[in-house]
């Protein structure tokens, strides 16, 4: 009798790519609505670094420029921040996929310490 137990490989889900994009999307919508807040916001705060020293805001985009490029800056430098958080947090807790091979090998392992234990005797 074999002690092997063999695991059926869970099937990745197929509409993963697809929820990936819609978080994506939800993530650029909600950079695009409060970028006008954050624009306004950028031009009309003061802060500095190194005690007033190096001036940070306010931020005065030029006057030349349409209304709606500083609220695309703005968002996507919102959008890739915000990205970039997202997906480390999610890729931390995600489950490895490695971590099922680990444990088949040493599944392996054992049954191949128990057959040259056999072998042995």
């Amino acid at each position: 009798m074999s002690n092997v137990v063999i695991r059926e490989d869970k099937k990745i889900n197929p509409l993963a790519p697809a929820i990936g994009f819609v978080v994506m999307l939800g993530i650029g919508a909600v950079a695009w609505i409060v970028s006008p807040d954050i624009v306004f916001w950028m031009a009309t705060t003061e802060f500095a670094l190194g005690g007033g020293l190096m001036r940070v805001l306010p931020i005065n985009f030029p006057a030349s420029w349409p209304v709606f490029v500083p609220r695309l800056i703005v968002s996507l430098l919102m959008f890739l921040v915000f990205s970039t958080i997202l997906w480390t947090v999610v890729f931390m807790i995600m489950p490895s996929r490695n971590a099922k091979d680990e444990d088949t090998k040493e599944v392996i392992k054992e049954f191949q310490q128990r057959q040259k234990k056999r072998r042995r005797r």
